[in-house]
Protein backbone atom coordinates (compact mmCIF):
# COMPACT_ATOMS: atom_id res chain seq x y z
CA UNK A 1 0.00 0.00 0.00
CA UNK A 2 1.00 3.65 -0.44
CA UNK A 3 3.11 5.46 2.13
CA UNK A 4 1.92 8.73 3.66
CA UNK A 5 4.34 11.29 5.02
CA UNK A 6 4.28 13.50 8.08
CA UNK A 7 3.98 17.27 7.94
CA UNK A 8 5.68 20.34 9.40
CA UNK A 9 3.82 23.57 10.08
CA UNK A 10 6.80 25.80 9.38
CA UNK A 11 5.00 29.03 10.25
CA UNK A 12 1.53 29.78 11.54
CA UNK A 13 1.29 28.00 14.89
CA UNK A 14 -1.26 29.89 17.00
CA UNK A 15 -1.43 32.74 14.46
CA UNK A 16 -3.62 30.64 12.13
CA UNK A 17 -6.36 30.30 14.77
CA UNK A 18 -6.39 34.12 15.02
CA UNK A 19 -6.75 34.67 11.28
CA UNK A 20 -3.06 34.78 10.33
CA UNK A 21 -1.38 32.82 7.56
CA UNK A 22 0.42 29.50 7.77
CA UNK A 23 2.96 27.58 5.70
CA UNK A 24 2.90 23.79 5.95
CA UNK A 25 5.30 21.33 4.31
CA UNK A 26 5.21 17.58 3.75
CA UNK A 27 7.92 15.87 5.79
CA UNK A 28 9.19 12.75 4.07
CA UNK A 29 11.64 11.62 6.77
CA UNK A 30 8.63 10.19 8.61
CA UNK A 31 5.91 8.07 7.01
CA UNK A 32 3.38 5.32 7.59
CA UNK A 33 1.34 2.82 5.59
CA UNK A 34 -1.58 0.46 6.10
CA UNK A 35 -0.79 -3.25 6.18
CA UNK A 36 -3.34 -6.06 6.23
CA UNK A 37 -3.44 -9.38 8.08
CA UNK A 38 -1.07 -8.40 10.89
CA UNK A 39 -2.66 -10.52 13.62
CA UNK A 40 -4.93 -9.39 16.43
CA UNK A 41 -7.45 -6.57 16.15
CA UNK A 42 -6.08 -3.05 16.69
CA UNK A 43 -8.56 -1.62 19.20
CA UNK A 44 -7.67 1.95 18.23
CA UNK A 45 -8.52 1.37 14.58
CA UNK A 46 -11.65 -0.51 15.62
CA UNK A 47 -12.85 2.51 17.62
CA UNK A 48 -12.01 4.75 14.68
CA UNK A 49 -14.03 2.54 12.32
CA UNK A 50 -17.03 2.77 14.68
CA UNK A 51 -16.65 6.56 14.69
CA UNK A 52 -16.63 6.65 10.87
CA UNK A 53 -19.64 4.35 10.75
CA UNK A 54 -21.65 6.87 12.78
CA UNK A 55 -21.00 9.70 10.30
CA UNK A 56 -23.45 9.84 7.39
CA UNK A 57 -21.11 12.14 5.44
CA UNK A 58 -18.12 9.80 5.74
CA UNK A 59 -20.29 6.75 5.07
CA UNK A 60 -21.30 8.32 1.77
CA UNK A 61 -17.64 8.91 0.88
CA UNK A 62 -15.79 5.92 2.32
CA UNK A 63 -16.40 2.19 2.25
CA UNK A 64 -16.50 2.02 6.04
CA UNK A 65 -17.70 -1.59 6.12
CA UNK A 66 -14.68 -2.72 4.08
CA UNK A 67 -12.45 -0.79 6.46
CA UNK A 68 -14.07 -2.44 9.49
CA UNK A 69 -13.71 -5.86 7.86
CA UNK A 70 -9.99 -5.27 7.30
CA UNK A 71 -9.60 -4.03 10.89
CA UNK A 72 -11.18 -7.26 12.14
CA UNK A 73 -8.71 -9.12 9.93
CA UNK A 74 -5.69 -7.48 11.57
CA UNK A 75 -5.20 -4.18 9.71
CA UNK A 76 -2.35 -2.04 11.06
CA UNK A 77 -0.97 1.41 10.38
CA UNK A 78 2.77 0.84 10.54
CA UNK A 79 4.37 4.22 11.07
CA UNK A 80 7.58 5.80 12.33
CA UNK A 81 5.89 9.19 12.79
CA UNK A 82 6.22 10.10 16.49
CA UNK A 83 2.88 10.60 18.20
CA UNK A 84 2.22 13.81 20.12
CA UNK A 85 5.17 15.54 18.46
CA UNK A 86 3.52 17.95 16.04
CA UNK A 87 4.55 16.18 12.84
CA UNK A 88 1.21 14.79 11.70
CA UNK A 89 0.91 11.19 12.90
CA UNK A 90 -2.91 11.16 12.98
CA UNK A 91 -3.03 13.16 9.74
CA UNK A 92 -1.03 10.51 7.89
CA UNK A 93 -3.32 7.78 9.23
CA UNK A 94 -6.44 9.66 8.08
CA UNK A 95 -4.90 10.26 4.65
CA UNK A 96 -4.08 6.56 4.30
CA UNK A 97 -7.60 5.45 5.21
CA UNK A 98 -9.26 8.14 3.09
CA UNK A 99 -7.35 7.20 -0.06
CA UNK A 100 -7.56 3.43 0.48
CA UNK A 101 -11.28 3.22 1.24
CA UNK A 102 -12.62 6.09 -0.86
CA UNK A 103 -15.63 5.07 -2.94
CA UNK A 104 -14.77 5.44 -6.62
CA UNK A 105 -11.45 7.31 -6.44
CA UNK A 106 -7.87 6.11 -6.12
CA UNK A 107 -5.00 8.12 -4.64
CA UNK A 108 -3.93 9.66 -7.96
CA UNK A 109 -7.48 10.81 -8.74
CA UNK A 110 -7.84 12.40 -5.31
CA UNK A 111 -4.47 14.17 -5.57
CA UNK A 112 -5.46 15.63 -8.95
CA UNK A 113 -8.82 16.96 -7.75
CA UNK A 114 -9.06 20.61 -8.81
CA UNK A 115 -10.96 21.71 -5.68
CA UNK A 116 -9.60 20.08 -2.53
CA UNK A 117 -11.95 21.91 -0.15
CA UNK A 118 -14.36 18.96 0.10
CA UNK A 119 -11.45 16.56 0.66
CA UNK A 120 -10.16 18.83 3.44
CA UNK A 121 -13.62 18.97 5.04
CA UNK A 122 -13.93 15.18 4.98
CA UNK A 123 -10.52 14.65 6.55
CA UNK A 124 -11.17 17.41 9.09
CA UNK A 125 -14.16 15.38 10.21
CA UNK A 126 -12.07 12.20 10.31
CA UNK A 127 -9.24 13.72 12.34
CA UNK A 128 -11.67 15.24 14.84
CA UNK A 129 -11.81 11.71 16.30
CA UNK A 130 -8.26 12.24 17.57
CA UNK A 131 -8.22 15.95 18.43
CA UNK A 132 -11.82 16.92 19.18
CA UNK A 133 -11.61 19.41 16.31
CA UNK A 134 -9.33 19.63 13.29
CA UNK A 135 -8.66 22.00 10.39
CA UNK A 136 -7.99 19.02 8.13
CA UNK A 137 -4.63 20.53 7.17
CA UNK A 138 -2.40 17.70 8.43
CA UNK A 139 -4.14 14.89 6.51
CA UNK A 140 -4.47 17.13 3.44
CA UNK A 141 -0.69 17.75 3.35
CA UNK A 142 0.00 14.04 3.86
CA UNK A 143 -2.44 13.11 1.11
CA UNK A 144 -1.36 15.71 -1.48
CA UNK A 145 2.34 15.59 -0.49
CA UNK A 146 2.71 19.25 -1.47
CA UNK A 147 3.50 22.45 0.47
CA UNK A 148 0.43 24.53 1.29
CA UNK A 149 -0.23 28.15 2.16
CA UNK A 150 -3.03 28.68 4.68
CA UNK A 151 -4.97 31.95 4.53
CA UNK A 152 -7.62 32.87 7.08
CA UNK A 153 -7.84 29.33 8.47
CA UNK A 154 -10.02 27.78 5.76
CA UNK A 155 -8.46 29.01 2.51
CA UNK A 156 -5.67 26.58 1.60
CA UNK A 157 -3.59 26.88 -1.58
CA UNK A 158 -0.89 24.46 -2.70
CA UNK A 159 2.46 26.10 -3.34
CA UNK A 160 4.98 25.36 -6.07
CA UNK A 161 8.46 26.49 -5.02
CA UNK A 162 10.09 26.95 -8.43
CA UNK A 163 13.31 27.87 -6.65
CA UNK A 164 13.70 25.98 -3.39
CA UNK A 165 14.68 28.27 -0.49
CA UNK A 166 18.25 27.62 0.65
CA UNK A 167 17.72 27.69 4.39
CA UNK A 168 19.25 25.59 7.15
CA UNK A 169 16.12 24.52 9.01
CA UNK A 170 16.00 21.46 11.25
CA UNK A 171 13.57 19.58 13.47
CA UNK A 172 14.85 19.28 17.02
CA UNK A 173 13.17 16.38 18.81
CA UNK A 174 12.78 16.75 22.58
CA UNK A 175 11.35 13.26 22.94
CA UNK A 176 8.63 14.74 25.15
CA UNK A 177 5.05 13.94 24.13
CA UNK A 178 2.47 16.70 24.43
CA UNK A 179 -1.23 17.35 23.86
CA UNK A 180 -2.30 20.20 21.59
CA UNK A 181 -5.78 21.05 22.90
CA UNK A 182 -4.87 22.33 26.42
CA UNK A 183 -2.15 24.61 25.03
CA UNK A 184 -4.41 26.10 22.36
CA UNK A 185 -7.20 26.53 24.90
CA UNK A 186 -4.86 28.41 27.26
CA UNK A 187 -3.64 30.63 24.40
CA UNK A 188 -7.18 31.58 23.37
CA UNK A 189 -8.05 32.27 27.01
CA UNK A 190 -5.07 34.64 27.31
CA UNK A 191 -6.15 36.39 24.11
CA UNK A 192 -9.28 37.51 25.94
CA UNK A 193 -7.01 40.00 27.73
CA UNK A 194 -6.64 43.14 25.55
CA UNK A 195 -2.93 43.59 26.29
CA UNK A 196 -2.06 40.02 25.31
CA UNK A 197 -4.30 40.22 22.24
CA UNK A 198 -2.38 43.32 21.13
CA UNK A 199 0.93 41.47 21.54
CA UNK A 200 -0.47 38.58 19.52
CA UNK A 201 -1.18 40.87 16.57
CA UNK A 202 2.52 41.75 16.49
CA UNK A 203 3.37 38.04 16.46
CA UNK A 204 0.92 37.38 13.60
CA UNK A 205 2.45 40.16 11.52
CA UNK A 206 5.98 38.80 12.03
CA UNK A 207 4.81 35.30 11.09
CA UNK A 208 3.03 36.53 7.95
CA UNK A 209 6.15 38.44 6.86
CA UNK A 210 8.30 35.35 7.43
CA UNK A 211 6.08 33.32 5.13
CA UNK A 212 6.43 35.96 2.44
CA UNK A 213 10.21 36.07 2.88
CA UNK A 214 10.34 32.26 2.59
CA UNK A 215 8.33 32.24 -0.62
CA UNK A 216 10.31 35.06 -2.26
CA UNK A 217 13.77 33.88 -1.11
CA UNK A 218 14.34 37.16 0.72
CA UNK A 219 17.05 35.76 2.98
CA UNK A 220 17.99 39.06 4.64
CA UNK A 221 14.42 39.69 5.78
CA UNK A 222 14.01 36.03 6.73
CA UNK A 223 17.07 36.20 8.98
CA UNK A 224 15.90 39.35 10.77
CA UNK A 225 12.30 38.19 11.10
CA UNK A 226 13.21 34.73 12.42
CA UNK A 227 15.18 36.37 15.23
CA UNK A 228 12.21 38.58 16.09
CA UNK A 229 9.84 35.61 16.04
CA UNK A 230 12.14 33.47 18.19
CA UNK A 231 12.56 36.26 20.74
CA UNK A 232 8.82 37.01 20.80
CA UNK A 233 7.95 33.36 21.41
CA UNK A 234 10.62 33.00 24.10
CA UNK A 235 9.19 35.97 26.01
CA UNK A 236 5.47 35.35 25.45
CA UNK A 237 5.01 31.59 24.92
CA UNK A 238 6.62 30.34 28.11
CA UNK A 239 4.15 27.45 28.69
CA UNK A 240 4.85 26.19 25.16
CA UNK A 241 8.63 25.97 25.68
CA UNK A 242 9.56 22.79 27.54
CA UNK A 243 12.41 22.88 30.04
CA UNK A 244 14.71 20.72 27.92
CA UNK A 245 15.02 23.40 25.21
CA UNK A 246 14.82 26.55 27.33
CA UNK A 247 18.57 27.03 27.78
CA UNK A 248 19.27 26.07 24.15
CA UNK A 249 16.69 28.60 22.95
CA UNK A 250 18.27 31.37 25.04
CA UNK A 251 21.77 30.37 23.93
CA UNK A 252 20.75 30.81 20.31
CA UNK A 253 19.24 34.24 20.90
CA UNK A 254 22.35 35.41 22.74
CA UNK A 255 24.96 33.92 20.38
CA UNK A 256 22.90 34.62 17.23
CA UNK A 257 24.33 31.45 15.68
CA UNK A 258 20.92 29.75 15.58
CA UNK A 259 17.32 30.48 16.56
CA UNK A 260 14.47 28.25 17.74
CA UNK A 261 10.73 28.46 17.25
CA UNK A 262 7.72 26.30 17.96
CA UNK A 263 6.72 23.50 15.61
CA UNK A 264 2.98 23.28 16.10
CA UNK A 265 1.61 23.72 19.61
CA UNK A 266 4.90 23.36 21.48
CA UNK A 267 5.05 22.02 25.02
CA UNK A 268 7.30 19.18 23.84
CA UNK A 269 7.60 17.18 20.64
CA UNK A 270 9.63 18.91 17.94
CA UNK A 271 10.91 22.46 17.67
CA UNK A 272 12.26 24.15 14.55
CA UNK A 273 15.87 25.34 14.49
CA UNK A 274 17.18 27.90 12.02
CA UNK A 275 20.96 27.60 11.85
CA UNK A 276 22.35 30.91 10.62
CA UNK A 277 25.93 29.70 10.17
CA UNK A 278 25.96 26.62 7.91
CA UNK A 279 28.52 23.89 8.39
CA UNK A 280 28.86 24.25 12.15
CA UNK A 281 27.47 20.74 12.59
CA UNK A 282 25.59 21.57 15.79
CA UNK A 283 22.36 20.11 14.42
CA UNK A 284 23.79 17.77 11.79
CA UNK A 285 22.06 14.75 13.37
CA UNK A 286 18.65 16.47 13.37
CA UNK A 287 16.19 16.03 10.50
CA UNK A 288 16.50 18.80 7.92
CA UNK A 289 13.33 20.52 6.74
CA UNK A 290 13.06 20.44 2.93
CA UNK A 291 10.83 22.68 0.83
Amino acid sequence: MNKFCGKVLLFGEYSVVKGGNGLALPFFDYSGQLEKNCGSVDSGLEDFAKFLRNSSILNDTLNVEAFMEDVQGGLRFNSDIPQGSGVGSSGALCAAIYSTYHKGKDLCSIQNTSDMSEVKDHMSLMESFYHGSSSGLDPLISLAQKPALVKNRNNIEFVDFKEKPKLNLYLYNTGVSRHTSPLVHEFLKQCEEPEYEKKTQEFIEISNQLILASMTNDYKSFDELFYRLSKWQYLNFRPMICSSVDSLWLEGLESKEFYLKLCGAGGGGHYIVYERVPGEGRFSKACKVQF
